[in-house]
C-alpha cells in the first residue's frame, strides 16, 4: 500500500523528449535530499530511472520503488522506466515526493 502523501506536480507526460529547460537559478531552492516511491496504482516500481534535469545526476528507484535524490526545489525530476510513460515532475520544498507512473499503450 502506497503512502498517503502521495502529492507530486506534474509538468507534462505526453513526451519527455522534450524536456523544458530549468528555470533561471535565482528561482531554484537550495539543494536538499529528495525521495520516495515510484509506483503505478498500488504496484511500486523498481529500476525506474530519475534525472535532474539539467544535471548528470540519475539515480534509479530499488526494488521496493524507493529512491533518493539531492536535488533543488522547483528543480524538474524526468522518470522514465519501461513499459510506462515518462512523467516530469517539479521538485517540491519539502522532502518527500511519490511519483505514479501511467502503463504506456
Amino acid at each position: 500500500m502506497m503512502p498517503r502523501n502521495s502529492q507530486y506536480h506534474v509538468m507534462s507526460t505526453a513526451d519527455c523528449g522534450q524536456i523544458p529547460k530549468l528555470p533561471s537559478t535565482n528561482t531554484l531552492g537550495k539543494p536538499h535530499l529528495v525521495s520516495g516511491f515510484i509506483h503505478h496504482k498500488t504496484e511500486r516500481i523498481a529500476d525506474a530511472q530519475i534525472q535532474l534535469t539539467g544535471s548528470d545526476i540519475i539515480v534509479h528507484s530499488d526494488l521496493y520503488g524507493r529512491y533518493q535524490i539531492n536535488a533543488p526545489s522547483n528543480g524538474i525530476l524526468v522518470v522514465t522506466t519501461l513499459s510506462y510513460n515518462c512523467k516530469q515532475v517539479l521538485v517540491p520544498e519539502h522532502d518527500t515526493l511519490n511519483i505514479e507512473l501511467m502503463e504506456s499503450m
